[in-house]
């Protein structure tokens, strides 16, 4: 068994420990939160003495005689705690995204790769048992060519409820803590998914953002994304929070037929299939699942998904091999950097061509390098001040007037 600290007990945390509790390879022995609350709950929770409790994650790699760490924490946080768990020789789990920079991010694997240890990202819903399927058929040639992908995944609000309510529940809407709103967070899922399933690399990606209802924010509230790959497949993605109400709905079109996902809000999820559309001919494709006594719903199916994702890193820690999801640190830098230019394409009002260079500096500094890189005043980016692109005090630009800024 190997033993584990768990640094951040929030909202994610809770669904990282459901599936530990299933993973008898991999066990949480310490925990760090700064929130007092919250640390009071996980000893509690976790039967966990108080010198295994920290307020620090830097603590708590200093101190535990540890084989990994799991990350939890904000965005802007991770790069510190990874680096330092590979200092010490210590495998990792980071929640998704890996950073809020490229440069960031490609630090963080040199430091594992250097170490000898392995950096693992979550990238659960691959892991989720519709998309697991929906890859199957792909393989499978159920539709031959992978033409187009379209995705929509629509919320409410970029404040979840499930988050830490004694630390900042509203962390994911703020740009120094996030590094992006509802394309680094909610639509990142559909950026490595959407890798996966082509099978390949972007190499341009067009990208608009806007602020449609939470102004609050100093992120997107809606995002919108279009992506070609090397093999010629496009992606057509929008991730908002300004929707009325919640929407995930996805389809594959191929050069034989196509294929559509079960809507996770349908009434008759629990029994719907995924849509084999050809030759005229509709057909389902069932979902199989690996809990057969719970209820199908799509609550039980992204617990499941923690499960299959937290089983593969425990492979991929004891070094029983690869793992046939995008669950390693390097596919955490692919989707990073198709979010990261897609901003950068909402910046400049035209298409961006990936990879992005590394004296770019939206590479070196993720979205607080895009006033460097230029931003056109044309843009909504420009004129709301998402992202504070004009600085944290300006206030906004009339559309009328953005040609003459």
């Amino acid at each position: 068994m190997m033993r584990g600290g768990l640094i951040g007990y929030g909202g994610i945390a809770q669904l990282h420990l459901g599936a530990y509790a299933q993973v008898p390879e991999l066990e949480i022995v310490a925990v760090a939160d700064v929130t007092p609350s919250q640390l009071t709950a996980a000893g509690e929770n976790l039967g966990l003495d108080r010198r295994h409790l920290y307020r620090e994650g830097m603590q708590l790699i200093e101190a535990e005689s540890l084989d990994f760490v799991d990350v939890c924490v904000p965005h802007h946080y991770h790069r510190g705690l990874v680096l330092a768990a590979a200092e010490r020789g210590l495998h990792v789990v980071c929640e998704k995204p890996l950073a809020t920079n490229l440069a960031d991010a490609k630090a963080m694997i040199r430091a594992a790769a250097a170490a000898g240890v392995s950096l693992a990202v979550c990238h659960n819903w691959s892991c989720h048992p519709v998309f697991a399927t929906l890859k199957r058929a792909i393989t499978d040639n159920a539709v031959g060519r992978i033409l187009q992908q379209h995705f929509e995944v629509l919320q409410t609000s970029g404040i979840w409820r499930g988050s830490a309510q004694g630390y900042q529940p509203e962390w994911r809407t703020r740009v120094e803590l996030s590094g992006g709103g509802a394309l680094m967070d909610t639509g990142f899922h559909l950026c490595y998914l959407s890798q996966w399933l082509a099978g390949a690399v972007p190499v341009w990606i067009s990208g608009f953002v806007d602020t449609f209802r939470h102004r609050q924010y100093s992120v997107e509230d809606y995002a919108r994304t279009l992506c070609r790959y090397d093999n010629g497949t496009v992606l057509d993605l929008c991730a908002s929070w300004s929707a009325t109400e919640k929407l995930l709905w996805g389809a594959v079109e191929g050069e034989g037929g196509s294929l559509e996902i079960p809507s996770p809000f349908s009434r008759t999820y629990a029994t719907d299939s995924i849509v084999l559309r050809r030759s005229g001919e509709v057909q389902e494709i069932r979902i199989p699942r690996d809990d057969t006594e719970a209820p199908a719903s799509w609550a039980a199916d992204f617990a499941a998904s923690y499960r299959t994702l937290f089983r593969e890193i425990a492979a991929v820690f004891s070094g029983r091999g690869g793992s046939d999801y995008p669950v390693r640190a390097e596919d955490g830098y692919r989707a990073l950097e198709m979010v990261l230019a897609s901003y950068q394409s909402a910046a400049l009002d035209h298409g961006v061509r990936v990879p992005l260079a590394s004296d770019d500096p939206v590479y070196s500094l993720g979205v607080q390098g895009l006033r460097e890189a230029g931003v056109s005043p044309v843009t909504a980016l420009f004129q709301k001040n998402i992202f504070r692109v004009r600085g944290s005090e300006s206030p906004t630009v009339p559309a009328s007037r953005a040609r003459e800024v």
